[in-house]
């Protein structure tokens, strides 16, 4: 059944046009927010209900949209408002955290994908593209993992990659896991979205994103500060130091103005080690390097 919007839920949103501009850098046209905001609450009584009984997080969720820049417009499918417990919450999609990472120049384009049994994937390393071969109209068999691709500004390549049982860890730990809800209809799409906010903590910084990210783990109920190591130990002696891998790592040096001579002193501490230059590091240093470069 479709819901009926109250006036007092519209003249809520409506009220909020004055506070939304004032944080509004990114020229979201509100108007617009609005009407797709009350074509979603019509369209969900239980959203509708929820809102009805905290209106104040609906207006934070619609505060979100000015202060990260994105757009509840269906088509393109960037975010939701969604309700999460007794809240309305602003639900990112890994299309819109792609959208906000190309859009700010933190990285050229990012790529996710679903790796399933028949596939044909190899890693070759943190700093290189992988290889993935598949059949796109047969019976690929089942999903066994996930991986994400970043092109930065540098021309080099970020991987990050995930086993679906690592997404399922993430899923477990999450407030969403039940036996309804996105998990559940859009498991696919649930695992882009977690690949992609790991390998954002590897990315050159973006304050949108890194805002976006925030608000998923809010309300989401992960912390992925408190999470696994972005690569397993296996996927760490993979990781190829070669000349392409140390010009990514002082890339993001620069990206996130840091100094080597400061990530040295770092590593030595934690390898209780002596090394005197980026070249000489390991392929676990350099894992290590390349989480401290996703760090606050």
């Amino acid at each position: 059944m479709t819901a009926l919007v109250s006036t007092d839920i519209e003249s809520k949103v409506l009220s909020l046009e004055s506070n939304f501009n004032k944080i509004n850098a990114y020229q979201v046209n509100f108007k617009r927010e609005s009407h797709f905001a009350l074509q979603i609450l019509k369209g969900n009584d239980f959203l509708l209900k929820t809102a009805k009984a905290k209106p104040e997080s609906l207006e934070a969720a619609l505060m979100n949209i000015a202060a990260i820049g994105i757009t509840l417009n269906p088509a393109l499918k960037e975010a939701y408002l969604v309700p999460r417990g007794s809240q309305v919450c602003l639900d990112i999609s890994y299309l819109g955290l792609i959208k906000l990472a190309t859009e700010t120049g933190s990285v050229i384009w990012v790529q996710a994908e679903i790796v399933k049994e028949k596939d044909n994937f190899k890693y070759m390393g943190v700093g290189k593209m992988p290889t993935h071969e598949f059949n796109p109209f047969g019976d690929r068999g089942a999903m066994v993992g996930v991986y994400c691709i970043a092109k930065l500004h540098t021309g080099e390549f970020l991987t990050t990659v995930m086993s679906k049982e690592e997404v399922e860890d993430i899923r477990n730990k999450s407030s969403q896991a039940s036996k309804s809800g996105p998990w559940v209809t859009f498991f696919e799409e649930m695992s882009k979205k977690t690949v992609i906010k790991r390998a954002s903590k590897l990315w050159p910084k973006s304050e949108r994103v890194q805002q976006a990210v925030e608000i998923l783990n809010e309300h989401e109920g992960v912390e992925f500060s408190s999470e696994k190591a972005a690569y397993t130990p296996e996927a760490s002696s993979d990781m190829v130091a070669n000349e392409s891998t140390f010009k990514n790592l002082r890339a993001l040096l620069v990206a996130n103005n840091k100094k080597e001579d400061a990530l040295l002193k770092y590593i030595n501490t934690q390898f209780k080690s002596e090394i005197t230059s980026i070249d000489e590091m390991s392929p676990e240093m350099l894992e290590a390097s390349y989480r401290a470069m996703g760090g606050k």
